[in-house]
């Protein structure tokens, strides 16, 4: 069983979707389209999301196997996430990016499957205090654009945001009223409370699955 794990790791790496040891994230890679030559269509843009789940394969993957190279991709990957792909100050402090491809665009099931890796690593003891800064400042964006029955839209561009419509936004009811683009970001928030506790993490992720239940 370990080997086929290894081996899955190095799939990564031989199949070119791993870029440079994870220091540019990593690609959206194969999809599920065969061709009649035999070929699949293979998607070449970096998304958020991609990166932080690829980090959580490497990270307990260092951890289990104790192999330091695992560890650094990890690291490198999780750095991406954190750092290329969230706006780091101003009005959209922690704006998350979903791919190189749509950096104006914002999608909040994405956001939470590249953060809740780590949030998870923190959780686990592994804490490391500039990450969990730039994760607080991913949940307080998202919350301010989260309408008052704990519902997200589903997209957000980010000139939609600003401070002439935000109260607006937080007024919003029903929108996208579904698992697939909120749940997520609740499990993300409620993660968030356990590591950062902030109580409006909890309230709001509670009467978000609340409301979509």
């Amino acid at each position: 069983l370990e080997a086929v794990v290894k081996s899955s790791i190095a799939w990564f790496d031989k199949a070119d979707i791993l870029i440079n040891g994870g220091k540019g994230g990593v690609y959206e890679g194969y999809g599920t389209e065969v061709y009649v030559d035999g070929t699949q269509r293979f998607a070449s843009n970096v998304r958020g999301d991609c990166v932080g789940e690829a980090s959580w394969l490497y990270y307990l993957a260092a951890d289990y196997f104790d192999e330091k190279d695992y560890k650094t991709i990890a690291d490198n990957l999780m750095s991406v996430a954190l750092e290329d792909f969230t706006v780091q100050e101003g009005f959209h402090k922690g704006f998350v990016r979903w791919s190189d491809a749509a950096f104006e665009s914002n999608y909040g099931d994405d956001v939470a499957r590249m953060i809740m890796p780590i949030l998870f690593k923190n959780l686990m003891g592994d804490q490391d205090k500039a990450q969990i800064e730039t994760l607080e400042s991913i949940l307080d964006f998202h919350l301010k654009t989260t309408g008052k029955d704990g519902l997200r839209r589903g997209r957000f561009e980010i000139e939609e945001v600003n401070e002439n419509n935000l109260k607006a936004i937080q007024n919003e009811t029903d929108r996208t009223t579904s698992a697939h683009y909120n749940a997520y970001y609740h499990a993300a928030l409620i993660l968030g409370y356990q590591l950062i506790g902030k109580e409006a993490y909890l309230e709001m992720g509670l009467q978000g699955l609340d409301h979509l239940l």
